[in-house]
């Protein structure tokens, strides 16, 4: 695309009563990469502080946005500040640790409280309904800060709305570059984005290929209502075995791991592969070069019947039932099921299914009691070691 991005920008303000019914009516959407709520309590009663005695606030940003031919208006900058005035008027604050996520691998990982005002907006309450539910929540705690009727229709924050001149009303990937470039460049400038948070910006707006890099794998424990997720960052996964895919497999090249994992900057190495496979138009050859193209790996690029098939191996293999407590684990586990699965299209024997739980555990026990590995699974040498053995456990074991 090489048009010059042009977009019009319109100024105003609204009250803290009319910024709460947007997100309450969901006019404005908090978009899918957008970081966590990660405010604190003081920081919350020190920014109603300082509305309530008039001082300056930075404007909200939002985006006007076409997501799956509907109009929305995205919130690009400003989810801090819109979520401590919602919480102050429900007088309710999420406990950091009830809504926790680990993703193994991520060095912030179990620090993060994994919440966003979308908890609260998804139950289609009203404000009043949902402000009664939220004190017999034990997710929620008070939130002893005072903000009256009047003070809200009485106090303003001020928004920039950006409407960008998209040559084709309908390009999402055109909006996709245009809205993450500006979201990493605001955030950036501020407190640094987390890994996941920097990669959803360039994927967030293509839905086509968001369960690609981030399928739910998430499970009802016997068929309970209480599920478990598999700490997996499947980006790690996928990555890899594509480039590895597309050199050994469609261009039949004598490849090793060690010659393709990255020895450093691994979030690097996986933006270069979300940008290859979402901006395939303005990806460079390079690139390319690298990891091919989702048509390479599916007719079609039509992913998601495969996805469902990795699924219900997990499921078969009673994978949601194993605790992963390092990334040591995930990797003999999945590199190989991944890649004999959604690379080579091949299924495993379920018939044998006892022997290969056997051998991966007996390998994963191997390499977490090598303290080399312990301390320092993400060397390059030993990660490539798991991945082979990994990739060379799960070959026995297929129809």
């Amino acid at each position: 695309m090489n048009s010059i991005m042009k977009n019009k920008v319109y100024y105003g303000e609204y009250s803290l009563s009319h910024w709460i019914k947007l997100i309450m009516k969901k006019d404005i959407i908090l978009p899918d990469y957008q970081r966590y709520f990660v405010w604190k309590e003081d920081q919350i009663e020190s920014l109603i502080s300082t509305l309530k005695e008039g001082y300056f606030i930075p404007p909200i940003i939002i985006g006007a946005c076409i997501i799956d031919g509907k109009n929305e208006n995205i919130i690009i900058d400003g989810q801090q500040r819109l979520t401590s005035v919602l919480l102050a008027y429900l007088q309710a604050f999420p406990k950091p640790d009830k809504f926790k996520e680990e993703i193994i691998g991520w060095s912030d990982s179990a620090n993060v409280k994994r919440w966003t005002f979308k908890e609260l907006t998804q139950s289609n309450k009203s404000i009043e309904e949902l402000r009664t539910a939220l004190k017999d929540d034990n997710r929620y705690k008070p939130l002893e800060i005072e903000i009256t009727e009047e003070q809200l229709n009485s106090t303003y924050i001020g928004f920039s709305y950006i409407i960008p001149e998209i040559p084709d009303d309908d390009n999402q990937k055109a909006q996709q570059n245009y809205y993450s470039t500006i979201f990493r460049s605001i955030n950036q400038q501020g407190t640094k984005l987390r890994p996941v948070e920097s990669r959803k910006a360039l994927y967030f707006l293509d839905t086509n290929l968001v369960e690609w890099f981030e399928p739910n794998l998430e499970y009802k424990v016997d068929g309970k209502s209480k599920t478990t997720k598999i700490p997996l960052d499947f980006i790690r996964y996928i990555s890899v075995l594509t480039e590895y895919y597309k050199r050994h497999i469609v261009d039949k090249k004598k490849v090793k791991i060690i010659d393709i994992l990255p020895s450093d900057n691994t979030e690097k190495y996986y933006e270069k592969y979300i940008y290859t496979f979402t901006r395939m138009n303005v990806a460079d050859e390079d690139a390319l070069e690298q990891f091919g193209k989702i048509e390479e790996i599916f007719t079609n690029g039509e992913y998601k019947s495969h996805i469902n098939k990795l699924k219900q191996n997990i499921d078969d293999l009673d994978l949601h039932a194993i605790e992963f407590k390092s990334i040591i684990a995930l990797d003999i586990y999945f590199y190989g099921l991944v890649y004999y699965v959604l690379f080579e299209k091949r299924e495993i024997n379920l018939d044998k299914k006892k022997n290969l739980l056997k051998l991966l555990a007996k390998y994963t026990k191997k390499y977490t009691d090598n303290p080399e590995h312990s301390k320092s699974p993400n060397s390059k040498t030993y990660w490539v070691e798991r991945i082979e053995t990994s990739i060379r456990i799960y070959k026995k074991y297929l129809k």
